[in-house]
């Protein structure tokens, strides 16, 4: 795969038609999962594919012998898959269900449950309280799982050029200004790149192991020790994940492993550090579902040879920090805000109180021209906005 794959967004939202095809062009993630499926999928058996995205998995479940496959995505790339199934002639078999899988019921238990739901990293948008939903309400007993592990690692990572890279634009002189202020922000975001093994440091240890058959929380936390055995710059952490689909089947997305889609994950420090033999190197890491996405913390202490017990170096570092928030919004967004609607939310709730099955969407949209003249210039620029709520919200 070329370097120029599109990363999967790693704070949560819809992937683009790019990013679906960057999936499909992942032959080493494709061809697991459908080694995978044809050794879980025996002929009658009954499929949960959750974010079937373009449908490719529904697809394999088929060609194994599934009698059903359910289909689940809140995307429009469903569409796609639709086309897909009836280009092969599994339309009779596939049952296409638009809609967040939390939100949807199945008319049968599933014998076999795949997914894949991540990001870089496995703790992606919801996709954990996802898994824990479709395995508790679709999974008949005794069901299969796919994947069924993935194990998470992490690394001191020695990739300067790459550190560089990312925070030369804010560091420095450009063009005469001084654009600093954005690189504390860069600095506490977690990257998507691609390394090569020689750019780790030291030995990886191992973070934790998701087993999604007994998986019941949807955070993570871990702390790791790395004991520095030669001399060296590291610049923050790798972490990725092994991922076990069947027994025997499965892929990495460490440095130095076959590209794949997901990249492997980098957590700059706020500056490098030089190592020395003898030193140890203490990071925690924390994935915890803030709403729809994951606020990541990773934490850092660097200790002197000889077993100090206070760190010369530490850093605290957070997602939360990348974000770009103005005073404003951060306002808003606290507790003890009393909140206002403003014009473009009244907007919005005019026009859904009348998506009530019985008005139709010009009889809205001409309304909401007459209600707000200084938003619309016609009923026909109304018309355009009702109708992205609706695609949105109506069914």
């Amino acid at each position: 795969m070329s370097p120029r794959v599109p990363a999967f967004p790693f704070r949560f939202e819809m992937y683009s038609l790019e990013t679906y095809g960057s999936m499909m062009a992942d032959r080493v993630r494709l061809a697991a999962y459908g080694e995978a499926l044809r050794h879980a999928v025996h002929p009658g058996a009954v499929v949960a594919d959750i974010g079937c995205g373009s449908g490719i998995f529904s697809l394999m479940a088929c060609r194994a012998g599934a009698r059903r496959v359910f289909a689940m995505e809140t995307d429009p790339i469903i569409g796609v898959a639709r086309e897909a199934a009836a280009a092969h002639g599994f339309s009779d078999r596939i049952v296409f269900l638009a809609g967040n899988s939390a939100c949807l019921e199945l008319p049968e238990r599933a014998d076999v449950l795949v997914f894949d739901v991540r990001g870089i990293l496995p703790h992606f948008g919801r996709s954990m309280a996802t898994i824990m939903d479709a395995r508790k309400r679709f999974l008949a007993p005794r069901g299969a799982i796919i994947p069924q592990q993935d194990t998470v690692w992490a690394a001191l990572s020695g990739a300067s050029s790459f550190y560089q890279d990312l925070i030369s634009p804010w560091s420095g002189d450009t063009c005469g200004f001084d654009m600093s202020a954005a690189r504390h922000a860069v600095l506490n975001s977690i990257h998507r790149g691609c390394f090569q093994q020689t750019q780790i440091v030291g030995e990886p240890q191992r973070c934790w192991v998701l087993d999604y058959a007994t998986l019941d929380n949807p955070n993570a936390a871990a702390e790791v020790t790395f004991e520095i055995e030669r001399p060296a710059t590291a610049y923050g952490c790798f972490l990725w994940f092994d991922a076990v689909l069947w027994e025997g089947v499965g892929y990495t997305t460490a440095p130095g492993a076959p590209e794949t889609v997901y990249g492997t994950a980098f957590f700059p420090w706020l500056e490098p550090v030089g190592l020395a033999p003898g030193e140890r190197v203490c990071a925690a890491f924390h994935a915890d579902l803030v709403g729809s996405s994951y606020v990541w913390r990773w934490n850092t202490a660097v200790y002197a040879a000889g077993r100090s017990p206070q760190p010369r170096i530490q850093f605290r570092q957070s997602t939360f920090f990348g974000e770009l928030l103005s005073p404003g919004l951060l306002n808003r967004l606290s507790p003890a805000c009393v909140p206002e609607l403003n014009e473009e939310a009244a907007v919005d709730r005019f026009l859904l109180e009348r998506m009530d099955g019985h008005i139709s969407l010009e009889e809205a949209a001409r309304a909401c021209a007459v209600r707000f003249p200084e938003r619309f210039a016609g009923w026909e620029e109304a018309f355009e906005y009702a109708s992205r709520l609706a695609g949105k919200y109506s069914r």
